[in-house]
Parts: C-alpha cells; structure tokens; sequence
C-alpha cells in the first residue's frame, strides 16, 4: 500500500501553498442577515426589517425627516470577539442625501464600520444599473443584488479582542435616507494549508504504511482504527485534487492527525492485548485453549473487553483446577482427588494446577487457597 498518495504528494508539494478566505459570518456575527428582526443588534433609529420583494433580502432604513429634520444620527451595531488576524467585513447599504439623487461619495453620511477603520457607504446613483429605490421594499432588494456593496478590512492584534461592528451615520438635510441590508464576515488569515495538509499524508505515509502491502492494521491496531484511518487519508487526498475545497485544508488536516493520534492510541491497545495473550500463553501452555477470537481485534472496546478478559482467565486460572473455566467446589474436588493418589487433572497438566500455591506440595493447603479465590480475596 506503499505509494498509496506518495506520487500525488509529490504532485501537491510543487503546488505550493495559496491564500484562501472562509465565510466566518455565522460563528460570530447574530442574525447577520436580520432574518429575525434586529435581535443581537443594537439599534438607534433603524425601523424594523422589511423583506425586498423579489431578492428576499431583508433591509432597515433610517431617515432624517420628511418636514423637518427629525433623525440627526442612526447606528445599527453589534459587538463581536475575534482571534488574532485579518479580516473583511462586508454589508449592502446605501445613502441618499436629501430628497434628490447626489452620487458625489463625499456627500454620504453613512460609514460601515470595524472596530476603528470605517468606510463611506455608497450614495445612491453612484453605481451602474441603479433601480433608484424610493421605499424599503425596493431598497432591499437593491441590496439584494449587490448593486451597493462597502467593504471594510481590519487587522486584531490580539486573540479574543472584542471590536464593533455596523452602520453609523449622521443627516444634516431632511429627507435624507440611509439602508442596510446584512452583513458577511470574512477571515483572511485562513488558508490554502496545503502544505500542512500534506505533512499530516506524510505521517501516514511513514508511519502507518507497508511497502509490502501487508495489511498493517489487523496486525498492530483494531479493525476500526484503521478503517477510520484510511476513510480519512481518502477524503484528504481526494479533497487535494480539488482546488475549490482549499479552504478545508486546515480543517481535513486536524481531522486527519486527530485519527492518527487516535490511532496511536489504538497501537498502545493493541500491543497491551499483545502483552496479555502472550503471558496467558506463558501461563496454561501452547495446547490449552484460551479466550481470544478474531473479532477480538474489531474495535478498540472489543480489545479493551478481550484485554480485561484475558487478565480475569489469569487471575482464576491457578485456581482453574479442572480446566472448565471457572473456581468452583469442583476444583476442590479434583485436588482432592489428586491427594488421593487418582491421577492429574482433567486438563492435562496434573499436579502443577492442583499445586494452586505454588508450594511444590499438593495438599489442604491448595484448597484452602482455592476456597479464598471463590470468595474473591485474590
């Protein structure tokens, strides 16, 4: 099974690593596309959301006034906690200064903000194809179409730091109008983590695989640990054969070491349950038959189960005087027996199992110790 992704490990080193983004909007930014409502934001003179019409996106607007200047400032803002990195924050919104169209961008009055960088929102009219919206309704589903799309980046540099996200603004003339549509977060540190990906195949590829095609895993892990190892390897090595799943690489490489690691543990299993059928074999001979199967090896709890099993046998097996699997009065009986002149025990290896204490003597005393094994005091 050698070579099994060593030619396409060699394919992929040559590619290098590629900057990718990931989608991380719904992991840290509530009800970011204001489906329920302005729940997890907090709101300074936006109304409620409407839905657009046709795109289904939902929008707030403020505005100043229509016979005086009754709004003056607007905030929609939420508060979020970001690792350490770099960042896209991006929103639907335009501005409308006054009651007719201006698409001068100085005259915008409305800023997406991050933290401490914020950006003008587009003014309306400023963008190609504008529908000019004159209600909610229709503003969102400007929105919808991306026909007014701000964008703002950002750096953190400390993990967990706490920033402010959304739209301000001000009006200093009635009839001005700001909408907003949702938000989308982006991180920019993720990325195409090919070389770690790679690395993680690598490991695989040293440590777990036979030039020989031998089948390693029934013969130093359980069946399931080394399934699960090689389900993984695939989905990796497939996933490194399609650039658009780059932004899974970080991702397909922790999953893959994790079952490494995992499966290491299932190793040290394995040779435990190795250990114990060999001091059993020490124990009762080559010919006597003892509590281990096949399927022993199926599962890393079958091999716990075959382990704790195998260990209970070598407990009793000393008292096990007959050989049928239990310490019973029926051990007792074969040692007297034995006593008596009457010949071994049924299990083939005579006075050295009845000699349960090990004394070199077959006598009272080895029932005695046969009696307090049944009562579970050794």
């Amino acid at each position: 099974m050698k070579r099994y992704v060593f030619a396409f490990l060699v394919l992929m080193m040559l590619a290098g690593n590629v900057a990718a983004q990931k989608d991380i909007t719904s992991e840290y930014i509530v009800n970011a596309a204001l489906t329920n409502g302005t729940t997890g934001w907090t709101v300074k003179n936006f109304n409620n959301p409407v839905r657009g019409t046709n795109t289904g996106t939902y929008a707030v607007e403020a505005y100043a006034g229509w016979s005086s200047l009754s709004v003056t400032s607007y905030s929609l803002t939420q508060k979020i906690k970001l690792p350490k990195g770099s960042y896209r924050l991006t929103n639907n919104a335009f501005f409308r200064y006054g009651e007719k169209y201006n698409t001068n961008a100085s005259k915008s009055q409305a800023y997406l903000k991050a933290g401490t960088k914020r950006v003008a929102v587009k003014t309306q009219g400023s963008v190609t194809a504008d529908t000019y919206a004159d209600n909610q309704a229709d503003g969102a589903d400007c929105l919808g179409n991306n026909t007014y799309r701000n964008v703002v980046e950002f750096d953190i540099a400390n993990d967990n730091t706490t920033i402010e996200i959304g739209i301000t603004g001000t009006f200093d003339k009635m009839r001005s109008w700001c909408i907003t549509g949702g938000f989308e977060l982006t991180d920019l540190n993720a990325k195409d983590d090919r070389k770690g990906l790679l690395t993680a195949l690598e490991r695989f590829e040293n440590d777990y695989n036979l030039a020989d095609g031998t089948d390693y895993g029934r013969l130093t892990m359980s069946a399931e640990a080394w399934s699960s190892l090689i389900k993984k390897v695939n989905v990796a090595s497939l996933a490194l054969d399609d650039n658009t799943r780059a932004e899974e690489y970080s991702d397909l490489r922790d999953t893959l070491n994790a079952q490494m690691d995992a499966t290491d543990a299932s190793i040290v299993l394995f040779n435990e349950y190795k250990t114990v059928v060999d001091h059993v074999r020490t124990l009762v001979g080559t010919s006597v038959s003892i509590p281990v199967y096949p399927s022993d090896t199926d599962t890393d709890a079958s091999l716990r189960e075959a382990i704790n099993r195998l260990n209970k046998y070598a407990e009793n097996y000393r008292g096990d005087v007959n050989g049928d699997g239990v310490v019973d009065v029926a051990d007792i009986a074969t040692i007297i027996d034995i006593m008596a002149g009457n010949g071994q025990s049924s299990m083939g290896s005579g006075q050295q199992h009845a000699d349960v204490n090990g004394d070199g003597t077959v006598d009272v005393a080895d029932i005695a110790m046969v009696i307090s094994i049944m009562a579970g005091e050794f």
